[in-house]
């Protein structure tokens, strides 16, 4: 048995072509469509002020992920990188080729996560250098990630403490949207018939959270924006409402976040056997997710390539069973779906995500499956655009 364990850690380190699900780079070209593909985006890929002082002098996120192990056979860590490598977002260069990347595969443009305090701003040179670079052309909007950051990472700080808290106000929005104007200006900003998109991750921390949709959309007017197009994320937070009954145009899903989790830990004999956390069928996910009724308001359609975050969270979930060419197969019937029940200026998907690389979550390639998901993107833009699918 131990010599077995050794031999699935080891895999990880071989050269890479000699996995058989490994990919070279795709480079054909996707088709443009009406269909935009946004993947959320992670700036915490660079040492700064706080990080240091909660976890340690030069923490990213690599620091979380260097540190995985696997927990059952075929359970896939450490996760390495590939091209990119344990690269640091302060550098244009690495921006640059994550663009050139993207917009090869068919992804549309990014949704920034957006960090802001009751008017402090964090993990903040990425979005920064974009902003101030127009020679880094990717379509970008942002999603205010307004969670409190909890020792746990999971938004509610119960066990091992709260590191920065969250506390909303009306004072606090008008801060907010004085620090996004910049972007909404920006000629790359995503709109939707013309108003720049914002999402807002938890909705339900707001105290009046109709009062703050309503002060944006006044700045944006007072600012010469005009309207703007808000989205509140379903979380498991929250209950699923109608998002117009709280001043957004639209709810977007967020995977994991209300899957459908069928456990299937009982298959595999546990490497540690006080490991706590769940392992849940990723086909069950996509099942689900396919399987949704249309509610009667706007709802765009989330997808995820892979969803593992034990680099974190020691005890947490796994969903496991995912293939590339399971990813391709659900992109391409969420891409069908969108298309049937969306006009052409509204049909969204969104990725979870481009770099969540402690999550599991990523489209970058690596050194298990190359750029097996980002060809399978391109596979299945393409068989859209042909009006084709699985």
């Amino acid at each position: 048995m131990f010599t077995r364990e050794l031999e699935e850690i080891e895999d990880v380190y071989r050269s890479p072509e000699s996995n058989p699900r490994y990919e070279k780079e795709d480079t054909g070209e996707v088709p443009r469509t009406d269909l935009r593909l946004l993947a959320y985006y992670l700036p915490q890929y660079h040492p700064f002020e706080e990080n240091d002082r909660f976890w340690g002098k030069g923490f990213t996120e690599w620091t979380n992920v260097t540190k995985a192990r696997p927990f059952f056979r075929e359970h896939i860590q450490p996760r390495l990188p590939g091209e990119l490598g344990f690269y640091d977002t302060r550098l244009r260069e690495v921006l640059a080729r994550q663009i050139e990347m993207a917009k090869n595969h068919g992804i549309h443009g990014f949704a920034i996560h957006h960090y802001f305090f009751q008017g402090k701003p964090l993990m903040r040179l990425p979005y920064d250098r974009i902003l101030g670079d127009k020679s880094l052309d990717m379509p970008f909007c942002l999603h205010w990630a307004n969670e409190s950051w909890s020792s746990k990472f999971d938004g509610y700080g119960r066990e091992g403490g709260m590191l920065i808290e969250q506390n909303h106000s009306a004072e606090d929005d008008l801060a907010f949207f004085r620090d996004i104007e910049p972007a909404l200006f920006d000629d790359r900003y995503i709109l939707i018939d013309g108003k720049p998109l914002l999402l807002v991750y938890r909705p339900g921390l707001f105290p009046d959270v109709h009062a703050t949709t309503d002060r944006w959309r006044t700045c944006a007017v007072k600012a010469g924006i005009g309207d703007m197009f808000l989205v509140m994320i379903q979380t498991g937070f929250d209950e699923i409402l109608d998002p117009r009954d709280f001043g957004f145009d639209a709810a977007a899903e967020f995977p994991p976040h209300r899957a459908r989790n069928i456990s299937i830990k009982g298959r595999f004999s546990m490497y540690d056997p006080d490991f706590k956390g769940y392992v849940c069928s990723f086909e069950e996910v996509m099942n689900g997710s396919v399987e949704r009724e249309k509610p009667g308001y706007r709802l765009f359609k989330g997808i995820f390539p892979n969803w593992d975050n034990t680099p974190r969270i020691r005890n947490s979930v796994i969903y496991h069973g995912s293939s590339p060419a399971m990813y391709q197969e659900w992109l391409e019937s969420l891409g069908r779906y969108t298309n049937r029940n969306f006009p052409p200026s509204e049909r969204l998907i969104f990725l979870n995500a481009w770099n969540e690389w402690a999550e599991g979550a990523y489209m970058e390639p690596d050194r298990h499956f190359g750029y097996a998901y980002l060809n399978a993107t391109s596979r299945a833009m393409r068989r859209i655009a042909e009006g084709g699918g699985m």
